[in-house]
């Protein structure tokens, strides 16, 4: 063999080992972007496997823009009766507008809306959940919320409940590097 042909066939070997480790870091990715996805919006943990919680039962203030839709919105206030001399629920905002003081808080706003309310799922409009994505850029591999709105949620939340949520879990993290050290020299690959 020449001196080019052995740089010729280095060459080979390092753009194949490239090839691979790229398909390898993407399946990785992917199988830990789907049990990040599971444990939080399916079993309802945080990172560290706790819960993530119940609903709140505090009294909350609603309007119409608090529901998932016009129609709920709509048919849960014509619902309540609005009589001017009973104490009623109904307050009137300094912009003029009505509000409704919902004395089973948020858990209740989900109950009428016919959600689940048993632990927290961070599901009532998806838009998390949607927000959530693999990428990869400039040869990092990652898992990001796309939308800054609800990236600010989820930091929220987990300031809130005092909770690590959005990281990946120790067992989901040597889950990826299981899948690495399994795949990234196998046969055939």
């Amino acid at each position: 063999m020449t001196p080019k042909e052995a740089v010729n066939e280095i060459k080979l070997i390092v753009d194949t080992i490239d090839e691979n480790l790229l398909r390898v870091m993407d399946g990785a990715l992917n199988n830990l972007y789907g049990e990040f996805m599971e444990r939080i919006f399916n079993d309802k943990k945080d990172a560290n496997e706790s819960s993530l919680g119940q609903y709140s039962t505090k009294p909350t203030l609603i309007g119409a823009k608090s529901f998932r839709n016009k129609g709920e919105s709509d048919r849960f206030f014509k619902s309540q009766t609005k009589d001017e001399n009973s104490t009623s629920n109904w307050r009137t905002l300094k912009n003029g507008k009505k509000a409704f003081i919902l004395n089973g808080g948020y858990k209740e706003l989900r109950s009428v809306q016919g959600l689940q309310v048993g632990e927290i799922d961070l599901q009532y409009r998806k838009e998390l959940l949607k927000s959530i994505a693999p990428n990869v850029e400039a040869g990092r591999f990652t898992i990001e919320i796309t939308s800054e709105k609800e990236f600010k949620k989820a930091r929220g939340f987990e300031k809130r409940k005092g909770k690590s949520v959005f990281f990946a879990s120790e067992k989901e993290t040597e889950n990826a590097f299981n899948y690495i050290s399994e795949n990234l020299f196998k046969d055939g690959n």
